[in-house]
């Protein structure tokens, strides 16, 4: 993973938290704030970047660039991530750069991944 992108990711996963957090979003868990936040549970073989609750309802987010979409396994991990949301009656969220929401969900349309997109 490139340094733009781990900024990318802490950067996005920092605010998301902090707006969960004053939204009432409870069992926040993400393995890249571990100094304030417990690690995700696996999914399948896999660990999103982040979930949380609202309600009973599982949230899945990862989050991602167009680069992304290069990495080997990436589209088994995101299907699996689908999936799981699916069984739950949960969402998986992916975020994205500002600007690059388009081109992934093309892709995952293309890959039959169900998955909200969010630019971030």
């Amino acid at each position: 993973m490139t340094q733009h992108m781990e900024s990318f990711k802490f950067t996005a996963l920092t605010e998301l938290s902090k707006q969960f957090e004053s939204w009432g979003f409870t069992d926040i868990r993400t393995p890249h704030m571990q100094d304030r936040y417990p690690t995700t549970e696996t999914v399948g073989q896999h660990q999103p970047d982040m979930t949380f609750i609202k309600n009973h309802v599982l949230f899945l987010v990862e989050v991602a660039t167009l680069d992304t979409l290069k990495q080997e396994g990436i589209m088994d991990k995101w299907l699996g991530f689908s999936e799981q949301a699916k069984e739950t009656k949960g969402c998986f969220w992916i975020l994205v750069a500002e600007g690059q929401s388009m081109e992934m969900i093309r892709r995952t349309n293309e890959w039959r991944i169900e998955a909200s997109i969010h630019e971030f």
